[in-house]
């Protein structure tokens, strides 16, 4: 018979179709990805997976298999979520996810006056910019950034928007005059479809400034506009309190995104969620006038 790990190791790979990068989601060696699927495919006397170039589809037998070990996956957590939901000692594993700026600016400095009151609680900070699943319990609470409400299963509260603005270096903007020649300056992002003036900058003092480059993480076009590489559209939390960074125009920064904590309802009830929960909109209510750019400073 299969046992879970085979069949986590055949979800994961159903889902992410290459072995490295379920191995990624699963945290282990892509080797041990591959011989589980080896191990499960021998107990079941089937091929579960084509084997292509690009990836591993899933044949007959691997989508009848798939649909089964779907409904026994989401049984399985379903069951562990109500169990820990009815857990009532200020003790375990709680794990968190937010984005990396987030993690650095806002919880960790504040996170040993929660491990000092909560001595028994052990944290576990995942900083990533992708939603990780907390039905699958990749993460007990999450602190999102995003305009929708959480998907069904999931509760939390919306705390409020943060905003950005433009910044770049006082020698990059003297050197500039974005008013009479704004096309000899950068604004440094992502084009929308190769777009030199996108969508994302109208209506903002850069909007006659072309777009220039491509910056895929957030620290790396932080760090551009350090340089003086260009002008960057920045959240306030984070160019405010750098040093080297000026605000580009005198108007009021824009909001962004809705800031969301949430959890799945069946962690609702467990004690160490709820105390997170309240830790976290305390640091965030501290940070809000940071986050909305009035330029307060975090802790």
């Amino acid at each position: 018979m299969p046992n879970w790990e085979e069949i986590k190791t055949f979800l994961a790979v159903a889902r992410n179709r290459t072995a490295r990068n379920a191995a990624k989601s699963l945290q282990v060696h892509h080797t041990t990805v591959s011989r589980r699927l080896e191990e499960l495919e021998a107990s079941m006397n089937a091929r579960l997976f084509d084997r292509h170039p690009d990836g591993y589809v899933l044949t007959t037998s691997g989508e009848r298999l798939f649909a089964v070990a779907c409904r026994f996956e989401e049984e399985i957590l379903g069951v562990s979520r109500e169990i820990s939901g009815t857990q009532d000692r200020l003790s375990g594993t709680l794990r968190i996810t937010m984005t990396p700026p987030l993690a650095a600016i806002a919880f960790t400095p504040n996170l040993r006056r929660f491990c000092d009151k909560y001595p028994e609680i052990e944290v576990e900070l995942i900083a990533t910019y992708g939603h990780l699943d907390i039905s699958r319990r990749e993460a007990d609470v999450a602190i999102r950034l995003d305009n929708n409400p959480p998907p069904e299963g999931l509760v939390g509260r919306r705390l409020f928007r943060y905003r950005q603005t433009l910044y770049a270096t006082p020698e990059y903007l003297a050197e500039h005059n974005l008013e009479s020649h704004p096309e000899a300056a950068r604004l440094l992002g992502c084009k929308d479809d190769g777009v030199a003036f996108p969508e994302w900058a109208r209506g903002t003092a850069c909007e006659a400034v072309p777009v220039w480059g491509y910056f895929s993480e957030l620290s790396v076009l932080l760090a551009a506009a350090r340089g003086g590489l260009g002008i960057a559209l920045l959240p306030c939390l984070i160019a405010d309190q750098d040093d080297q960074l000026v605000r580009a125009t005198p108007e009021p920064p824009t909001p962004a995104r809705d800031v969301w904590l949430v959890t799945h309802r069946d962690l609702m009830d467990t004690s160490r969620v709820r105390v997170f929960m309240d830790f976290a909109e305390e640091v965030l209510g501290f940070l809000e006038p940071a986050m909305l750019g009035v330029r307060g400073k975090s802790r």
